[in-house]
């Protein structure tokens, strides 16, 4: 878990730079900050780790894999990264990992904030926002801006020797309000857009990039024993370049259906959710393409003290491909105050992109 501490001390510039700190986490980027970014779990594909903002996954039908250059850092509140397959839980693609980014929440009285900062070469970042709390509602929103003159990335002969610098704009919005003692209703919203500089022809090639993901859930508590989460998210990735002509969109929407039994030391969890993916490419032979994908997922958890375990199973049925089955388990052991020793095995799979079905 990276909390808002460690991230506002980095220094970093994007949310892949916070992640390389990490172990078994590496990135690459093609250019300067800006330019499209690539994160490897375990030395995976960035394809093959799943991305969640506030519970709304976020992802490309056209390359597959978060657009991480996107993601605006001055609205995070924590990240959560969890290594190894977990197809079990979070279906396709969590084959490297997941990662969870959660936005910041709202409570107490109103907090507003101000920063500014500025870097060489004509590096200028500004955020503003305010969060609070007041009968029985929470809130956090925030804007933020950064732009930088940036560099040449590639000086090879033939290449543009103009500086490939960017700009990008972001806004986030976070609001919750309590029904009774056991419901809570909240709705979340992220919209950035980018445009930056890179070097393909002689020209000011150009990369417009354009994320938004929202969500809306109801969590409920039923009795000491039972609870459930009703979820419907949507999320969208555009990306387009200029001068040459190339432009993908993808969209997702998800339908979560939760539920959840505590009985004593146990863990019962049994999940629906379905997701409907469409792509719009000029290099689809027919220029859109759809698919869904419904799954059954579930969960049985055990605490004993020292004595943890985890077993979850999933079944997906995709409208193109049937069915695919995926399941692990975990033992955990504390043999020691703040030592624990763990064993996992799990499976997982990813389905190929709309783009690779489908294009020219």
């Amino acid at each position: 878990v990276v909390g808002r501490e460690t991230i506002e001390t980095a220094g970093a510039v994007g949310v892949a730079d916070v992640l390389s700190r990490l172990p078994g986490v590496q990135m690459v980027r093609n250019g300067g900050a800006g330019s499209t970014t690539s994160v490897y779990l375990r030395g995976a594909d960035t394809r093959f780790t799943a991305v969640y903002i506030d519970g709304i996954r976020v992802d490309s039908q056209s390359t597959g894999g978060a657009s991480w250059q996107d993601i605006p850092l001055e609205a995070i509140d924590r990240i959560e990264v969890l290594r190894g397959p977990a197809a079990a839980v979070y279906g396709s693609d969590a084959i490297g990992g997941v990662v969870q980014i959660f936005t910041k929440k709202g409570e107490g009285k109103a907090k507003p904030y101000v920063g500014l900062g500025w870097g060489s070469r004509g590096t200028v970042k500004a955020q503003a926002g305010v969060s609070g709390g007041v009968a029985g509602w929470d809130y956090s929103l925030g804007v933020s801006h950064a732009s930088s003159n940036g560099f040449n990335s590639k000086t090879s002969e033939g290449s543009n020797p103009d500086a490939d610098g960017y700009r990008s704009n972001a806004f986030n919005g976070r609001i919750g309000y309590q029904l009774s003692a056991n419901q809570r209703v909240e709705a979340t919203a992220l919209t950035s857009y980018m445009n930056s500089g890179y070097d393909a022809s002689k020209y000011d090639d150009r990369s417009i990039y354009k994320m938004s993901a929202v969500g809306l859930n109801w969590q409920a508590k039923w009795s000491d024993i039972y609870s459930t989460r009703l979820q419907y998210t949507q999320s969208r990735d555009f990306y387009q370049t200029k001068p040459s002509p190339y432009e993908t969109d993808t969209r997702l929407h998800s339908y979560l259906f939760h539920n959840e039994w505590r009985l004593g030391v146990q863990t019962v969890t049994v999940a629906l959710e379905r997701r409907e993916d469409k792509l719009i490419n000029s290099g689809l032979d027919i220029g859109s393409r759809e698919r869904s994908q419904n799954a059954l997922a579930l969960g049985y958890g055990l605490n004993l003290g020292k004595h943890t375990l985890q077993l979850n199973a999933r079944h997906d049925r995709d409208s193109e491909f049937g069915g695919h089955t995926t399941g692990s388990a975990a033992y955990g052991y504390e043999f020691m105050p703040n030592w624990r020793a763990t064993a996992s095995a799990g499976t997982a799979f990813r389905a190929p992109t709309l783009y690779q079905r489908f294009s020219m």
